[in-house]
């Protein structure tokens, strides 16, 4: 009879460590997705800061630079420090340039414009992920695996 209810009690125990790694397993892959998305994200902000002198030479070709044009170039300098101050700069020197007719710079606001598309819709997806993510991770079962297995709430 003993035996018995040791041998319940040691499956019971193997059945629920099972049950938390699977439950980890499920939390993992949902963080390695927000990691993934991010990193493609980042890609797409290099890809976009390296466009930009194309952008502003090309500009600089046919008019004096300007204000923005200046600022511009600062904080493309000054790289990782703030993509939202080079969005707003961006879009900014972008509206007071529509009347520029060089066709290197029409070829480079179309290519940046595309790209800042494609960046707000991954930053879009991204927040999708990320409170998906962090209501997953706060639900019953995967709430004792994000505690036991040390899952970060992602902001």
């Amino acid at each position: 009879m003993i035996e018995n209810i040791f041998l319940s009690a040691v499956g019971l125990l193997f059945i629920t460590f099972i049950w938390s790694l699977w439950h980890r397993n499920i939390l993992a892959r949902s963080l390695s997705t927000v990691r993934a998305m991010e990193s493609l994200l980042q890609k797409d902000y290099w890809i976009r800061r390296d466009t930009i002198p194309y952008l502003l030479e090309s500009y600089k070709a046919e008019k004096e630079p300007n204000d923005i044009w200046r600022k511009l170039v600062e904080a493309r300098a000054r790289f990782q420090q703030d993509e939202n101050e080079i969005d707003e700069l961006l879009r900014k020197f972008l509206q007071e340039s529509q009347n520029v007719k060089n066709i290197n710079f029409r070829e480079a606001v179309k290519d940046i414009t595309g790209l800042n598309i494609h960046i707000d819709e991954e930053k879009t997806e991204i927040r999708r992920s990320i409170e998906s993510y962090n209501v997953l991770r706060k639900r019953f079962p995967y709430s004792l695996a994000s505690a036991i297995f040390s899952f970060p709430e992602i902001s």
